[in-house]
């Protein structure tokens, strides 16, 4: 059964397409340390890895999919908050320069790093849940979220079949045409095979035999009462 687009395409937002190159980069990432370790004897594998992926099924996939992503996209933010805490509560040149924290004050709790945690999750609580074109993209049905290269792709194929259609109502009226012009020419060759003047003299004959007989019968039926 052929499905039936009724909504017009939803052009993934731009913020997503931000996520998408940031997931396709953590994999990278991920992949070339999973590597290291595997050479190095350490069988761990790093289970973002899967971001090489998620970016192509946040923008192409179906919804189950996108939802998919979008669970994993709030573990990772969430997770980064926490990670970004803990960097900044080190005693390293990374929490100094960051946060202008020394070694003095390991152990306690930065305000900025908590800033920082709750900044993170409250951009991506806005990005989600706030923005129209995002939660569209989310709510969407499956087959009316396209990507802009196929969207262009779904255009092209719309323009070349209303051309098919125009060229198939030109090709029905030129076979009409075909089917006169072949009538036609038939009729002028059937023409072209008579003899038109020696056809008209023999009806004329024949009409003027008949005329005679009947003005004997008519003559013969009243001056005489009998037939010829």
């Amino acid at each position: 059964m052929k499905r039936t687009i009724t909504a017009l395409p939803i052009e993934p937002p731009f913020v997503l397409r931000i996520v998408r190159a940031v997931l396709f980069v953590w994999g990278i990432g991920s992949l070339v340390w999973t590597v290291n370790l595997l050479l190095a004897g350490s069988v761990i594998i790093d289970v973002t890895v899967v971001n090489l992926f998620a970016g192509t099924l946040l923008l192409r996939g179906s919804r189950s999919w996108r939802l998919l992503v979008l669970a994993e996209l709030w573990y990772l933010f969430v997770g980064c908050g926490i990670v970004l805490r803990s960097i900044a509560q080190s005693p390293g040149p990374v929490g100094f320069y960051l946060f202008g924290t020394g070694p003095w004050l390991v152990g306690s709790i930065r305000p900025a790093s908590a800033v920082l945690c709750v900044v993170i999750i409250g951009v991506w609580l806005h990005v989600v849940l706030c923005l129209p074109k995002v939660r569209a993209y989310f709510r969407a049905r499956p087959w009316s979220v396209i990507d802009p290269s196929m969207l262009r792709v779904v255009e092209r194929l719309e323009g070349l079949q209303q051309q098919k259609a125009e060229y198939d109502v030109v090709a029905a009226q030129l076979g009409k045409l075909d089917k006169a012009i072949s009538g036609l020419e038939e009729l002028r060759e059937n023409l072209d095979g008579l003899d038109l003047e020696r056809t008209l003299s023999e009806a004329r004959n024949e009409i003027n035999d008949l005329l005679l007989r009947a003005t004997r019968i008519r003559k013969c039926h009243f001056d005489k009462g009998e037939a010829p």
